[in-house]
């Protein structure tokens, strides 16, 4: 079976890396997603091929979802978040 946290890491952070043509944002997105591989494999919940699938399976969807929607202006925007009891950031990409 594939590796779902993997799959999910990898489409998130490709969509990010597709994105942002800087460095300094891909390399931290694929260590991410190569650090959610790695620690599946060290707590033995997937085999090496189970997270390589996951990977590929993660990097396909991200790439195509990254495609199909292409970014219309390259600005973005962090503002606080309010809902209820709850608080946070939004990011707009």
């Amino acid at each position: 079976m594939p590796s779902g946290h993997t799959s999910s890491a990898f489409a998130m952070m490709t969509v990010i890396a597709k994105r942002y043509d800087q460095w300094w944002v891909k390399i931290p997105a694929y260590t991410f997603a190569v650090s959610v591989a790695c620690q599946r494999m060290n707590s033995r919940q997937h085999w090496a091929s189970d997270v390589i699938v996951g990977g590929g399976i993660g990097y396909w969807v991200g790439g195509v979802l990254a495609n199909r929607h292409p970014d219309k202006s390259k600005s973005s925007s962090v503002g606080p978040y309010l809902h209820g009891n709850r608080i946070g950031l939004a990011v707009t990409f």
